[in-house]
């Protein structure tokens, strides 16, 4: 499935916050996330930038 992949490589980079982080991509168009899945630098920023939104929303404390 999608989201298991997804969240495996989510939470090798952000251990924490994984499953915030997987739903928030999970969002994202399908054909992006397909290629998340296929890029490890890519996710790595998308990843940052979703930690970047929890953090400027108070979410993460």
């Amino acid at each position: 499935m999608l989201g298991e992949q997804l969240f495996s490589l989510v939470k090798s980079i952000e251990h924490d916050f994984a499953g915030k982080v997987t739903g928030m991509l999970l969002d994202m168009d399908r054909t992006e996330v397909l290629h998340l899945l296929e890029s490890p630098d890519a996710l790595k920023k998308k990843v940052s930038e979703a930690m970047d939104v929890l953090e400027r929303a108070g979410r993460m404390f």
